[in-house]
C-alpha cells in the first residue's frame, strides 16, 4: 500500500515501475481467465475419488453435509442479507440477484473471493455503488468478509465432533464461535485455503485433526459454494455503505 501510494505521488518520474505494474495486471488477468477455464475439469477429477472409494451409504452422507450447508446459506442470504437489501432502497431483490448472478458464478467457478473482485467492482457499478465505495469496501472485503467461510467451518466442526462422538460443552461453543469469526476473517480469499483454517478451528476446540480426512474430498465443493456467498455479501456490504454515506451527507 505504502508503494503504491509513492507511484501515485511520483507517477512521472517513476513511469516505468507503473507501466510495469499495468502490465503485470493485464498479464495476471489473461493467466486467471486461463486458469478458470481449466478449472472445471480439475474440480470433476478431485472429486471422482470421493466417488470411487466411498460406497453409497457415505456419498449420502456427505450428500447431507453439503445439503445441509446450501440451507444454511440460504437462511443467511433470507435473514441477513436480503434485509440489508431492503433497507439500502436502492435496488429490487429480484434485480440485485439477477444482476450479481454471473459474479457469483464465477465465485462458484474459481473458489477465490480474489479473482473474482473485477466481476464484483464491475457488478456493483451496474448497481449504482460510487465509485470511490465499491474499489474500496470490496478489496477489503475480498480479505475479511467470509460469511460464508464462518458458515462452512462451523458445520464442518460440529460433524466431526458428532462423527467422533464428542460432546462439546457450552464454553467449547462459545470459542468454537470466536475462534471461527477470527479464523474466517483471517483466510486467504484463494483456493484450497479451508483445510488449513478447519485444522486451525478443531486444535481450538481439543476435536481430532484426523477429522479433516472425512470432508477433504468434498472441501473442494464447499469452498466453493462459501465462495459465492462471501462475494454475495461484499457486494450487499458496498450497497449498505453505499447507503450510510448518503444517510451521513444529509
Amino acid at each position: 500500500m505504502f508503494l503504491g501510494c509513492i507511484l501515485l505521488v511520483y507517477k512521472e518520474k517513476l513511469s516505468v515501475i507503473v507501466n510495469l505494474c499495468s502490465t503485470l495486471n493485464e498479464l495476471f488477468k489473461y493467466v486467471i481467465n486461463i486458469v478458470l477455464k481449466i478449472i472445471p475439469i480439475g474440480i470433476f477429477f478431485l472429486l471422482t475419488p470421493v466417488m470411487i472409494n466411498n460406497d453409497l451409504t457415505s456419498i449420502i452422507y456427505l450428500g447431507k453435509i453439503i445439503l445441509a450447508y446450501i440451507l444454511a446459506c440460504i437462511v443467511h442470504i433470507v435473514f441477513v442479507y436480503v434485509p440489508m437489501i431492503v433497507y439500502s432502497r436502492k435496488v429490487k431483490i429480484k434485480d440485485f440477484f439477477k444482476t450479481i448472478f454471473p459474479t457469483m458464478i464465477l465465485a462458484f467457478s474459481s473458489s477465490s473471493s480474489l479473482a473474482t473482485l473485477g466481476s464484483s467492482i464491475e457488478c456493483s457499478r451496474k448497481l449504482g455503488i460510487k465509485k470511490e465505495i465499491r474499489e474500496v469496501v470490496l478489496p477489503i472485503g475480498a480479505t475479511i468478509n467470509m460469511d460464508g467461510t464462518a458458515i462452512f467451518l462451523s458445520i464442518i466442526s460440529l460433524f466431526i465432533a458428532t462423527v467422533y462422538g464428542i460432546e462439546l460443552t457450552f464454553i467449547q461453543m462459545l470459542l468454537l464461535v470466536l475462534v471461527v469469526v477470527i479464523t474466517s476473517i483471517g483466510t486467504p480469499g484463494i483456493p484450497g485455503a479451508s483445510l488449513m483454517i478447519i485444522a486451525i478451528t478443531l486444535e481450538s476446540v481439543g476435536l481430532p485433526l484426523s477429522g479433516i480426512a472425512l470432508i477433504a474430498g468434498i472441501d473442494i465443493l464447499l469452498e466453493m459454494l462459501g465462495t459465492a456467498m462471501n462475494v454475495c455479501g461484499d457486494i450487499v456490504c458496498s450497497l449498505l455503505i453505499d447507503k450510510k454515506e448518503k444517510l451521513a451527507k444529509k
